[in-house]
């Protein structure tokens, strides 16, 4: 059994902003991830994906951090906790200082940093990134952690949280191709594993995004909040699958179904033109699910998007890289439609924390999409890169207090749950693995936009059988890439369940509106 001060799962930017940190604060360190590090994971993925990465910087007047927090407080509709959203807010510009060290670079305009108003943001504090600036992050943070100390390992999936007297006591992790089991026994556990998106049909999550992060914390009794919640946007599905266009262009276009009709809204009256951008990109999605479900969507339950009105110049001033993207595919956006659909942005809830990270179990921490809380009913854009760095750095270092004080718990305390079985059991198989998680992404397909409280309850018993099936198989060492695959169902086939479960609840909603369903 390996014995550390902080395990860290997940090698994101908060999985990897936290490792440093903790190392930096003389802890042991070891971080795992189940794939390459910096080559996973949504910080790194979503360079192909967008046009630029963004990151909101309230520092220029009139704005200011008070002002920010209100935004984030009126985007969550209520829903947040009031002590993360301030933590976070009063953590920006400590991380704003460490980029700068670690030598990160944002697009300039006229000499200074390029600043976009998003939709929901009362100011212009959305900075425009650098190119590639996930992969270029990912791999500065990963240069620091390792230079600090930090233990690196690729390829190591955690199966389980491991617990003693009560507490988090470290990890039971396979390698992704050996199958050779590893216990880990850390004084604490830093959970930054990622989303959901997955769940669904249409994401901009990478593949490896599976809701590891929230089902091992659920397994091992942590507290959870806001599950209900997933953040919903227009996405790409030909010529390209989960390209996400910018708002400002996708906005300017129109949105058709196939029988030529196409999307109007009409905005509330006394909204400021901030909240109607981001109140029309919401009714967006509501209208498209609307289409699909009575039958005028396309025949593969898509809808049109036509960009052909834009002038070039708007595209090549605004959104050249995406432009580019989708004519070397196959689509011209100055003279085709394209398809799009709502997809799954990112997962809204999470493990309930306090404004340090932790969670209702001791010894456990949480930081970036695995966190709940921040966002609430919805989220602003620009928000993801710095969640995690603020969150990454203050969940390390409580985590690193919690460590020192409470030191490791006796090894003889560590419970190691057997995950193997004898010669009558199940074997795991990579095709049955694949149709479990095919039935995952049914189920919940429905539930995206608009919840219907007969879609829910179907979902959750499709839910129900699939983890009773996929749990029913136990692990196999020497079968480690069906194992693993089965492992990843039952984890998102939980997940799945516990969102499904949440939007059954009064104030289950998705996409920043209030339920209109019954328990």
């Amino acid at each position: 059994m390996l014995t550390v001060d902080v395990l860290v799962i997940g090698g994101g930017c908060a999985g990897l902003r936290a490792a440093a940190e903790a190392a930096g604060l003389g802890a042991r360190v070891l971080l795992l991830n189940k794939g390459r590090i910096g080559r996973t994971g949504c910080s790194a993925f979503l360079d192909h994906r967008i046009e630029y990465s963004l990151m909101n910087i309230p520092d220029q007047a009139p704005d200011s951090p008070e002002r920010y927090l209100e935004d984030l407080l009126a985007c969550g509709a209520g829903r947040n906790d009031p002590a993360v959203v301030e933590a976070f807010v009063e953590g920006i510009m400590e991380e704003r200082e460490f980029l700068r060290r670690l030598g990160m670079r944002f697009r300039e305009e006229g000499g200074r940093p390029r600043r976009l108003q998003l939709p929901g943001h009362s100011c212009a504090r959305s900075l425009v990134c650098e190119e590639g600036f996930g992969r270029k992050l990912l791999a500065r943070l990963a240069d620091l952690a390792w230079a600090r100390g930090t233990v690196l390992r690729e390829g190591m999936v955690a199966l389980d949280l491991l617990r003693a007297g009560g507490r988090a006591a470290g990890a039971l992790a396979a390698h992704g191709r050996t199958g050779a089991l590893t216990a880990v026994q850390a004084g604490a556990v830093v959970l930054a594993a990622g989303g959901l998106g997955n769940a669904f049909p249409l994401t901009t999550n990478p593949p490896d995004i599976a809701g590891d992060g929230v089902a091992l914390a659920c397994r091992a009794g942590a507290a959870l909040r806001d599950m209900g919640f997933v953040q919903c946007y227009p996405l790409t599905t030909a010529p390209t699958r989960g390209t996400y266009l910018i708002s400002g262009i996708l906005l300017a276009g129109r949105v058709l179904n196939r029988l030529g009709e196409g999307f109007a809204f009409d905005l509330p009256a006394g909204l400021a033109p901030h909240a109607a951008r981001k109140a029309r990109l919401l009714a967006l999605c509501h209208w498209m699910a609307t289409e699909v479900r009575e039958g005028r969507a396309f025949e593969d339950r898509c809808l049109e998007w036509d960009g052909t009105a834009i002038p070039r110049e708007t595209y090549e001033t605004q959104m050249p890289a995406t432009l580019a993207a989708l004519r070397r595919a196959g689509a011209d956006l100055l003279r085709d439609r394209i398809r799009i659909a709502p997809g799954a942005h990112q997962m809204l809830g999470g493990l309930r924390v306090n404004a340090h990270g932790a969670t209702s179990l001791p010894g456990l921490f949480a930081a970036g999409e695995d966190l709940g809380g921040l966002h609430g009913a919805d989220r602003l854009s620009g928000t993801g890169i710095l969640e995690g760095l603020v969150f990454g750095r203050r969940a390390a270092r409580a985590a690193a207090s919690f460590a020192a004080a409470a030191g490791p718990p006796p090894p003889g305390d560590v419970a190691v749950e057997p995950l193997t079985a004898g010669s009558g059991a199940r074997l795991p198989s990579l095709g049955e693995a694949k149709a479990l998680e095919a039935r995952i992404v049914g189920a919940m397909d429905p539930l995206l936009v608009r919840k219907d409280p007969r879609d829910i309850r179907r979902a959750l018993q499709e839910l129900a059988e699939i983890r009773a099936a996929a749990e029913g198989v136990p692990f196999d060492p020497a079968r480690p890439r069906p194992s693993l695959r089965m492992r990843r169902v039952s984890n998102l086939a939980l997940t799945a369940s516990l969102v499904a479960a949440a939007m059954a609840e009064p104030v289950g909603a998705l996409v920043g509106e209030r339920a209109e369903v019954t328990p």
